[in-house]
């Protein structure tokens, strides 16, 4: 089975005050909030992701998608849920720096 992201895309929503574009001064960015699920948590609940091929669950395939997603989206601002500090340290950080 084929699991498929679903995104939510706000752009096209009316502003918070039901300002029209032009109104006023804006300041557009992008955000991206996304679920790292660290590598310990999965392993310790390894039966919630039975129905994933074990290659796609390993840490390394899953680091190099995720940055593959984070370099297409190109967010200003990207919230990581779920990371694990070793991962973070040695692999995130350095390269989103």
């Amino acid at each position: 089975e084929i699991l498929w992201r679903e995104w939510e895309d706000f752009s096209a929503q009316p502003d918070a005050q039901g300002l029209e574009a032009g109104d006023g001064p804006q300041f557009q960015f992008t955000v991206m909030s996304y679920n790292i699920l660290a590598q310990d948590l999965m392993q310790q609940s390894s039966e919630l992701y039975m129905h994933c091929h074990p290659d796609i669950l390993n840490w390394n395939y899953r680091f190099a998608n995720l940055m593959q997603e984070f370099q297409h989206w190109d967010p200003d601002i990207l919230c990581l849920q779920e990371v694990q500090e070793d991962h973070y340290w040695e692999q995130l950080e350095p390269s989103l720096r």
